[in-house]
Formats: C-alpha cells, sequence, structure tokens
C-alpha cells in the first residue's frame, strides 16, 4: 500500500489502471471565491486520465509552476491547481461537483459558484494550455472525446449546435418522428469528438430523450477543424444536423444508433449549412477544456475515455452514439501529412485566412 494525497493510504495500481485521488484542500484561509457548501459538494469519485491522446506538460509550465503556486501562497489562497499524475486539479473537481449538484441558471447560487470557477480555470490557463498554442496544423491537444457539463449562457446557442435544446415531435409510435408532435423531446447530452485537424476533424452530437419514447433523438453532423495559432481555431459545419433514432443496448447499457439510416422528413433544427466559427481555448488540461465563442460565451467540456477497439471500427470514445462515417479517419488519417507542403508556410497560409482577421477583431475588443 501506499500513502495517499492528504494522508491515508490507497492502493496500487494494477492490471495497469492508474488510480487517481482527488485531493484535500490544502487552503491556509478560506477561499473568497469559493464557500464551504461549494467544496462540501465535491463527490468522492475518480478521474481517468487518458494518456494516449494528451498531449504532455510544456517545459514553459514545468518553470512556471512554483512561482504561480507562491503568488498564489501570498494570496492566502493554496489549492492543488495543477493536481498531478494521481490528483485531478482541485478547480476541476470543484467545477465538476457544481455540475452535478445542478449549477444552473435556475440553480443561481451554484450557478454563481461556477460562474466564479470558470473565471478561476481561465486565469489559471491550465497545464496544456501553453501546448495548444504553437503555430502548426497539428497543434491540436484537444484530439479525444469531450462531454459538455456546463455553458455560461444556457439559452444561446454555441456554433454547430440546436437552435434550442427541446423539440416537441410525434413519437406514436415510440420513436420520434420528424414532424411536429406532444413528445417533448429535452436535451440529455453535448458531446464532440475530435479525430484531427482537415476535413471532417469534428464530429458534434446532441442526444435528445422524451417521457414515454422508447427512442432517443440523435443531432450530429461533421465539421472541419483548423488550428489557428494563439489558442484560436476555426470549426466549419458544411452540412446541417442529420437526426438519427438512438436506444440504449442492453447489453452494455450504452446509447447506440437504433438503425443506421436517418430519420426521414423535413424539420428545421436550426443549425445553418456552411457555418464558420472561430473558438478559442481558454483553459486545457489532460481532463477539461474551456472554450469561448466569438461572443464570448464559455463552454465547459469534461474529456471522456478513448480507446482503440480490434473490430475494425478504429478509435471509439465513450458517449459516441454514431462512429465517424470515414474508416481512414478512424485510424488517425487526420494526424499525419503525407508532403512536406503541409508543414511548410503554415504562418503565412493562416494570416490570409478570413478566421484571422475575426481573431484581430477578437483581440480588439478585449
Amino acid at each position: 500500500m501506499r500513502e495517499a494525497a492528504g494522508g491515508g493510504s490507497a492502493p496500487p495500481n494494477q492490471g495497469g489502471s492508474r488510480v487517481v485521488n482527488l485531493p484535500k484542500s490544502r487552503r491556509t484561509r478560506t477561499a473568497t471565491s469559493m464557500g464551504d457548501a461549494q467544496v462540501a459538494l465535491r463527490p468522492a469519485r475518480s478521474l481517468i486520465l487518458v494518456g494516449a491522446l494528451v498531449a504532455p506538460l510544456s517545459l514553459a509550465s514545468l518553470l512556471t509552476a512554483a512561482p504561480r503556486a507562491a503568488q498564489k501562497e501570498k494570496n492566502g489562497v493554496a489549492f492543488d491547481y495543477e493536481g498531478d499524475a494521481v490528483t485531478a486539479p482541485e478547480l476541476e473537481t470543484t467545477m465538476l461537483a457544481l455540475t452535478e449538484a445542478g449549477a444552473s441558471v435556475g440553480n443561481s447560487p451554484q450557478f454563481f459558484q461556477a460562474v466564479a470557477t470558470v473565471n478561476q480555470l481561465e486565469a489559471q490557463g491550465g497545464p496544456q494550455l501553453f501546448a495548444a498554442k504553437a503555430p502548426g496544423r497539428w497543434v491540436l491537444p484537444q484530439v479525444g472525446g469531450w462531454e459538455r457539463i456546463w455553458v455560461s449562457e444556457p439559452a444561446a446557442r454555441f456554433p454547430g449546435a440546436p437552435s434550442r435544446p427541446d423539440f416537441a415531435l410525434d413519437a406514436s409510435k415510440g420513436e420520434p418522428a420528424l414532424r411536429a408532435g406532444s413528445a417533448l423531446f429535452s436535451l440529455s447530452s453535448a458531446r464532440q469528438f475530435i479525430y484531427g485537424p482537415g476535413e471532417g476533424g469534428m464530429v458534434v452530437e446532441y442526444l435528445h430523450s422524451a417521457p414515454g419514447a422508447e427512442k432517443d433523438l440523435l443531432l450530429t453532423h461533421l465539421a472541419d477543424i483548423r488550428n489557428l495559432g494563439g489558442n484560436f481555431f476555426e470549426v466549419e459545419f458544411r452540412d446541417q444536423l442529420k437526426a438519427y433514432a438512438a436506444t440504449k443496448d442492453a447489453v452494455t447499457g450504452s446509447q447506440v444508433l437504433a438503425r443506421k439510416e436517418p430519420l426521414e422528413g423535413a424539420f428545421e433544427f436550426g443549425a445553418p449549412r456552411g457555418e464558420l466559427a472561430t473558438l478559442q481555448t481558454t483553459y486545457l488540461s489532460a481532463t477539461m477544456w474551456v472554450i469561448r465563442d466569438e461572443q464570448g460565451r464559455k463552454a465547459v467540456f469534461s474529456r471522456t475515455e478513448v480507446k482503440s477497439v480490434a473490430d475494425r471500427r478504429g478509435v471509439q470514445a465513450e458517449g459516441q452514439v454514431k462512429e465517424h462515417p470515414d474508416e481512414e479517419t478512424r485510424y488517425g488519417k487526420l494526424l499525419f501529412g503525407e508532403t512536406l507542403s503541409e508543414y511548410a508556410g503554415w504562418e503565412e497560409n493562416v494570416e490570409k485566412t478570413e478566421g484571422s482577421s475575426r481573431i484581430k477583431g477578437l483581440l480588439g475588443g478585449v
């Protein structure tokens, strides 16, 4: 047995599984932006760190960790901001606890605590923010699966998302039909899966469920994604959202497609064809990602487990209902270049793009 963080003992790693200890607060005195009630909400849960698709810590973050910690001690707050190989960062576990407790706009005290926590996350930046800042096409350490756990403006539409969180559809046959009805399909999860820079490098999925309906509604589409440097990246959704019927697998309990074909019919879900958006990464670690859109709205994502399977499906992400349609992309096609021209002249090419001008506009408003 080995000693766990904060005292006590923790079992050793066995069979390649990593044991993650949730940090205990090491505050020298009460933090002004996080009350004792918020800390008490933190559940005793473990976060599994995904190592295969996560960029390593930068030398700069290692060199600057001690000065930042000293400054926080000086200000009277001493949290496990960074975490370590077996300890999740303090602010991240706090954010997870708040979202699990329902930090929505309707729950004002917890919502404003979540706002304060996200502000602290952005001020800290995260141990991998520097890895996402560098120039180059392949600078995209966010590769993997991500579940959205919180948004700053729930009523507002984020790029690539449906126009609203719920839709009243006909479900008289037990599954959603693309026509108006009395079954209210409400958003139950929002996820995005990043396979690498380039065409079809990103998949978004919005899963909706309705009381009494045997099958759920899945809205999904592909996006092209490209790094713009300086923690900015661009996404382009070339097509509209497609609707599918989803059901729970009797063996695994996870959501899967009820059938491969999309639902028939014409229904407007509000995501425009050819939508182009520039997004900014403001916090990034192995397990959490904070994004801002062009209007300054924030979204917080928690990393989900990603694994490679040996049945010709390629990379599979936890919670993904519909696999990427391109087999080569699932096997990592977008993570490698075939010619030197794909590596050379990147900064000059980016300067000529529309995304570069939008970044300058966003920075000018800061």
